[in-house]
């Protein structure tokens, strides 16, 4: 059996007259357990906002992991082309233009991601709809924030390769080999 007492002050300060008026009415019965509504609230929803903690770092590591790949894939390209960037370079291409080559090729690989991203994610939704109270899991608005956090990162990621093959000495780069 439970009570619950509605008041404008402390709920806590209230324990011990709401448990004298208890006793009042019957010395026998048992009082414990007394919580306020915002402590029963918390516990009632405890596996949820648990869940949703894991979710939500188990994604941050998935960004930082898809950025860190995303990277390694692009400074090894850059590596790999530096003899084509040098001779790019001597043949008069612009600095911006071979980092603009460089971002290209890192969106493109970062497109796909994406796309295959999205794709799954619109399809797997039904799997978390349990975990949501009052929203869809097919939300717009979630899914182009996500999008925006992933342009963000790909950009982060597609910078410093593109910046250090705009700085390849043609020079260098073609006495390498």
């Amino acid at each position: 059996m439970s009570l619950v007492v509605r008041t404008r002050t402390d709920p806590l300060s209230l324990a011990k007259p709401v448990q004298e008026a208890i006793w009042g009415i019957d010395p026998a019965q048992p009082v414990s357990k007394i919580r306020c509504l915002e402590e029963l609230t918390a516990d009632s929803i405890s596996i949820q906002r648990f869940v949703a903690m894991v979710l939500t770092v188990f994604g941050g590591v998935a960004v930082l992991l898809s950025s860190i790949g995303l990277y390694g894939v692009l400074a090894y390209a850059v590596s790999q082309r530096t003899r084509e960037i040098g001779v790019r370079l001597a043949l008069g291409a612009q600095r911006r233009q071979i980092q603009r080559l460089v971002r290209t090729r890192g969106w493109r690989l970062a497109g796909c991601g994406l796309g295959l991203g999205l794709l799954g994610a619109l399809a797997l939704s039904f799997l978390v709809q349990s975990l949501l109270y009052e929203m869809s899991a097919q939300d717009p608005l979630t899914f182009l924030a996500a999008i925006a956090i992933l342009a963000l990162t790909v950009s982060a990621a597609c910078y410093f390769p593109a910046r250090r093959a705009a700085r390849v000495d043609p020079l260098v780069a073609l006495r390498c080999e």
